[in-house]
């Protein structure tokens, strides 16, 4: 309990199993999805999944519904980018460059901040320091994709994700 209270802002959707019930308070304290007492019968246990599963789609459409822009800082201004508009972004140490057709904007942020403020159904992450809009993509090779007519390199650890979501016939 003590390693998850630690990170109880991170994005974990934890079911917690106790015996007794005498860790309820803790389980929720680390903003546990549930809480189940031993020994769990497979409906309480679909239950609990089924808990996470709509948690998660309701979040997901909270990223959809309204937020289709985001705002940069740029020259002592904020200006508006609509995430159609993006295509790509590239990690640059502490900065990142997002990608338009229209222009390059260069942000101090992380790849962190940008993904998490990006829809996970529109953009995936291809390399450690790329981020790409699926249907933007043109070509997959080896180890690359073309993008907008950029080479975007795809990472070792990355290139089964982006397989498994593209739609290949």
């Amino acid at each position: 309990m003590t390693q998850l209270r630690q990170r109880k802002n991170d994005e974990l959707n934890i079911i917690a199993f106790d015996q007794s019930g005498e860790s309820a308070a803790d389980a929720f304290e680390i903003n546990a999805t549930d809480f189940m007492l031993k020994p769990a019968t497979a409906s309480r246990t679909l239950k609990a999944i089924r808990k996470i599963t709509t948690k998660k789609d309701s979040q997901e459409k909270g990223r959809n519904t309204g937020n289709n822009s985001l705002f940069v800082k740029e020259k002592g201004r904020l200006v508006r980018i609509f995430l159609n508009d993006i295509y790509l972004v590239e990690a640059l140490a502490d900065y990142v460059n997002i990608y338009t057709l229209s222009k390059k904007y260069t942000v101090h942020s992380t790849m962190k901040n940008i993904e998490s403020e990006l829809q996970k159904s529109n953009f995936i992450r291809v390399h450690k320091s790329y981020i790409a809009r699926i249907d933007r993509i043109s070509e997959i090779r080896k180890d690359s994709l073309i993008i907008e007519k950029q080479t975007v390199p795809i990472g070792q650890s990355y290139r089964k994700t982006l397989i498994d979501q593209l739609k290949i016939v």
